[in-house]
């Protein structure tokens, strides 16, 4: 008698909804020539997140962090704002 191997396997397949969402967004800014570039990137981050609740007012928004970084030379300022925020449904 001759003893074998039983291979027994199963596949299924679905769907599933998401039910949150969750993403980082970061808005970066440089400026030169004493431009302020917190300014600017906030500036550009709020256009963004207006866009955006636009298309889904639902969107929490959460700010992760802002670093900035300026340092002021013969000709000018030389400046940089990193913005990071979180955005979940």
């Amino acid at each position: 008698m001759e003893h074998g191997i039983l291979r027994v396997s199963e596949t299924a397949t679905g769907k599933t909804s998401a039910t949150k969402a969750s993403i980082l967004l970061s808005a970066k800014s440089e400026t030169l020539m004493f431009g302020n570039a917190a300014v600017s990137a906030s500036g550009d981050l709020k256009t963004a997140i207006e866009r955006i609740k636009q298309r889904d007012n639902t969107v929490d928004v959460e700010t992760v962090s802002v670093n900035t970084e300026s340092s002021t030379g013969v000709f000018g300022k030389n400046s940089t704002a990193l913005y990071t925020t979180a955005l979940a449904t």
